[in-house]
């Protein structure tokens, strides 16, 4: 794809952090927006900045993507407004920082429901037409702790996880087929979720404030993938071989994670 101008893009968790920073990016560059996210009043605030600042159909929907039929019912309402769906971004997602130990089922529970379900819902909601159009992209946004859980994170990392060979088996299962399927596997980055998921207050919490990167950055890296698809990515690049010796080594990376929190 040579640009996203006239394209109509779906991001779910579209009201703020990186879900706020690719609409913006994407409206700068002429696409037609399709935002979801479950606090109206935050959308809609979303949804004016941006048809103010630029000359795009922006659209606002409220909803709380585990809901399998307020997702099917709001994507019948996308396709009647906007017309065809080309990209889909699953970005929405909530925390579940704890130890395993005081993590409670309800918390997991809810994580599952908009972490990994709705995910699943958003997809089976516009696959069926993408492959009958034989076009379309659908980019899941997931998190390098999908490959590497730590101490505080594996309820978040498991939901990740999930999500994360649900869209490597997308991708093999619509390979030979022009519908993109992206797994990105997403460092820290700087938003209201890392605050809300207390993962700043361990002992990992100084390097993750110096490691993790601006919105802005991740919706530059998500708009280059548009243009040209990759089955998975890393975000940053420079976390890659990290997660590649955890596959072979997860003893020594045990041990740099260690020091980390020292």
């Amino acid at each position: 794809m040579e640009n996203v101008k006239g394209k109509n893009i779906v991001i779910t968790g579209g009201s703020r952090g990186i879900g706020k920073a690719m609409a913006l990016k994407f409206a700068a560059e002429g696409a037609n927006l399709a935002l979801i996210a479950s606090n109206p009043d935050l959308l809609e605030e979303t949804r004016k900045e941006l048809s103010e600042k630029y000359n795009v159909i922006v659209r606002a929907y409220p909803l709380n993507v585990s809901n399998q039929g307020d997702v099917s019912q709001t994507f019948e309402r996308i396709y009647n407004d906007l017309g065809n769906i080309d990209i889909l971004i699953n970005n929405a997602g909530i925390p579940c920082h704890e130890y395993i130990k005081n993590l409670t089922f309800d918390q997991l529970k809810l994580a599952t429901e908009v972490n990994f379900y709705g995910s699943f819902f958003t997809i089976k909601a516009v696959l069926d037409k993408m492959l009958e159009n034989k076009s379309g992209h659908i980019i899941n946004i997931t998190s390098g702790s999908a490959r590497i859980s730590r101490e505080y994170t594996a309820g978040y990392a498991a939901t990740k996880a999930a999500l994360t060979s649900l869209s490597e088996g997308l991708y093999l299962e619509t390979k030979h087929t022009n519908v993109n399927v992206t797994t990105v596997l997403l460092g820290a980055v700087k938003t209201q979720m890392q605050q809300d998921g207390g993962i700043l207050n361990t002992k990992y919490s100084e390097a993750i404030r110096k490691g993790s990167m601006e919105p802005e950055y991740v919706a530059e890296e998500i708009y280059k993938l548009i243009i040209n698809p990759v089955r998975i990515i890393t975000i940053p690049k420079s976390s890659e071989p990290i997660t590649d010796l955890y596959s072979i080594h997860p003893e020594f990376i045990d041990k740099y994670f260690e020091l980390v929190g020292k």
